[in-house]
């Protein structure tokens, strides 16, 4: 039965006009039942469907399973290219369905090979509850290689969107590829917020809160003109923040926790001014960590200035 029920909402999900959003969650539930790959792959066939109405929905369909779906399901697909084999170059004709299916596919792509490249991450960015960053990327340079490749992912997605929004003359299929753009250009924001406050710590600099706020006003002025748009008035989005570590125990316990600080480093190397100690329920693992008072006058992560806490964690 459950089986029947996932065709019949694929079907929905990749012909109709509109398609309801109960079937596309119920689509996205199945890839927590097993059903990952086969959806994963029944969706992705479709992206070069000989009906370009297809080809959008299949893609949005795509969007919403990799973002709020099972995490295993970038392991189903390759990629997420669409190309117009009807014309031999790429033409700019922004009232063509096709033209929009290109765009869109470029930085969904994008997303799909980051996610394969580092797939600790969900859909949606994060570290997956009760799981830590790996060893393996737990550097700097690695953590900088990771914020280089998101922050070309962001632009994709946000430039997408203001090509969308700067038209008015598209297809009305296109108007649910924007509304998963925002949310996803602001997850991958969220993200670069984190590893540009891991990497302060990793290389004992102050956090640059002005180099993030320029790319949370990139995001929010795309946000603003899509609230004003009549195509989405009645879509709610987030508002982008700029997360800031402050001086809680509890927050910092849970930052250091997903992003862990390297065991080569050691409290002594620090050489505090003033230190409070913080003594936490593990056993073993010693972790130092800076607060530093930002421009705006709140407390933030940072290893330059005034107060070290030196978490200890015992079992």
């Amino acid at each position: 039965m459950h089986r029947v029920k996932l065709s019949i909402a694929l079907s929905e999900c990749l012909s109709s006009k509109t398609p309801s959003q109960k079937q596309v969650d119920y689509v996205v539930k199945s890839t927590f039942k097993g059903d990952g790959g086969y959806v994963t792959q029944k969706v992705v066939s479709q992206i070069h469907s000989m009906f370009l109405k297809t080809t959008m929905n299949s893609l949005t369909t795509f969007h919403s399973i990799s973002m709020f779906g099972n995490l295993d399901v970038f392991k189903s697909v390759e990629d997420v290219i669409f190309v117009n084999n009807k014309t031999e170059v790429y033409m700019t004709n922004t009232t063509q369905l096709s033209y929009w299916c290109e765009r869109y596919s470029v930085p969904l792509n994008m997303a799909l090979l980051f996610h394969k490249k580092y797939n600790i991450f969900s859909g949606k960015y994060v570290v997956p509850q009760g799981l830590s960053l790996p060893i393996s990327l737990r550097n700097y340079n690695t953590v900088n290689l990771m914020n280089v490749e998101l922050k070309m992912i962001f632009h994709s997605f946000v430039n997408y969107i203001k090509d969308v929004l700067n038209h008015s003359d598209i297809h009305k299929s296109v108007n649910k590829s924007v509304v998963l753009s925002i949310m996803e250009a602001n997850n991958i924001f969220r993200l670069i917020n984190n590893l540009e406050i891991y990497n302060t710590i990793l290389l004992n600099t102050k956090l640059e809160v002005k180099s993030l706020e320029k790319w949370r006003q990139e995001l929010l002025e795309v946000i603003n003109d899509f609230k004003v748009d009549n195509r989405f008035n009645k879509v709610q989005v987030d508002i982008p923040y700029i997360f800031l570590l402050k001086n809680n125990p509890e927050v910092i316990r849970n930052f250091v926790y997903v992003y862990p600080l390297p065991s080569s480093f050691e409290e002594a190397k620090y050489g505090p001014k003033k230190e409070n100690r913080i003594v936490l329920n593990r056993r073993n693992i010693k972790q130092s960590v800076f607060i530093n008072t930002c421009e705006n006058g709140s407390e933030v992560i940072n290893t330059n200035v005034c107060y070290i806490y030196s978490i200890v964690i015992e079992d």
